[in-house]
């Protein structure tokens, strides 16, 4: 959410935005709420701006807003309009008065995206794997073993052990399959490939 100053015949008005997508997934913009003339410092627009948008969402514990006393209360003033008026149409009032989502409209469609239709055909390990190939490239771990003679196969084979070893181990004969439902094909450049079992038994 942003404010807009805008010119009109009689003065000028304050108005808060908020940017959203319609139904076909545009970007576009709305009023959330007129203020009118409000004599908020400009300086001040951003901040209180954040901290509306982070009551109306219900966000406030996932955001360090720290305010002061004037940008406090522009947020307090303004979220109490927003409630008071009801017209921000997305959202609707519930219990204490917090704004919420709505249900999704008829159409099922969120941000343009028919949720409804969503699938996947397939998952992968990623956040723990990722964590593991870092810490091998951050420690060298690759140029360490070339050094004693290890071919490219070994380095692999290597890196696969160690990293199956700190987030899941298996036995050694089930690395293959684990190796392949990760993201470690993809994030090492290589696949197992024709590689038989005993390839994680060799010394």
């Amino acid at each position: 959410m942003f404010f807009r100053l805008k010119k009109t015949s009689s003065g000028q008005v304050l108005k808060l935005i908020e940017s959203y997508r319609d139904s076909e997934g545009v970007p576009r913009h709305r009023t959330v709420v007129s203020l009118g003339d409000a004599a908020l410092a400009p300086a001040h627009y951003k901040p209180v701006a954040r901290a509306v948008e982070a009551r109306l969402y219900a966000h406030e514990a996932l955001l360090d807003l720290e305010l002061d006393q004037d940008c406090q209360s522009w947020a307090d003033r303004i979220v109490r309009k927003v409630e008071q008026e009801g017209c921000w149409t997305r959202y609707a009032r519930e219990a204490g008065g917090v704004c919420r989502a709505a249900p999704a409209e008829d159409s099922g469609r969120i941000d343009g995206v028919i949720a409804g239709e969503v699938t996947h055909s397939q998952t992968a390990l990623l956040g723990p794997v990722l964590a593991g190939w870092s810490a091998w490239n951050a420690l060298g771990l690759s140029e360490l073993l070339r050094t004693l003679s290890f071919s490219d196969q070994q380095v692999q084979t290597a890196a696969i052990s160690v990293i199956n070893r700190l987030v899941d181990p298996v036995a050694e004969c089930n690395l293959p399959d684990w190796f392949a439902d990760t993201a470690l094909p993809e994030l090492m450049g290589c696949t197992l490939k024709g590689a038989g079992n005993d390839r994680f038994y060799r010394k």
